[in-house]
């Protein structure tokens, strides 16, 4: 007897070090706030929120809330809806700027 269960594999972002903050929109639509870099913070790089409206298969960039300035970077995140069913994003990294 044979298994007829199929997996399907997606990559949903690719070249990030995602740990996704999730958000799910009143729509439906599921944000995931990232860092766009390949690396954990080990250099600059942004926060991005992607959209995913077909539960997590496919998903596209929808903005950048919290772009770095050079010699930083902006990885940390939370996120989550406010009462009027807007996105908020809080966003925090680093800086290699000596001041």
């Amino acid at each position: 007897m044979g298994n007829s269960m199929t997996t399907e594999r997606y990559i949903a972002i690719d070249n990030v070090c995602a740990w996704p903050n999730l958000t799910q929109m009143p729509d439906g639509t599921i944000i995931a706030t990232i860092f766009n870099q390949p690396c954990h913070g080990q250099w600059e790089g942004d926060v991005e929120c992607w959209a995913s409206e077909g539960g997590g298969r496919f998903w596209h960039l929808r903005g950048t809330p919290a772009p770095h300035e050079p010699g930083t970077n902006r990885m940390n995140v939370a996120a989550g809806l406010a009462a009027n069913g807007d996105l908020v994003v809080l966003a925090s990294g680093w800086s290699d700027v000596r001041r």
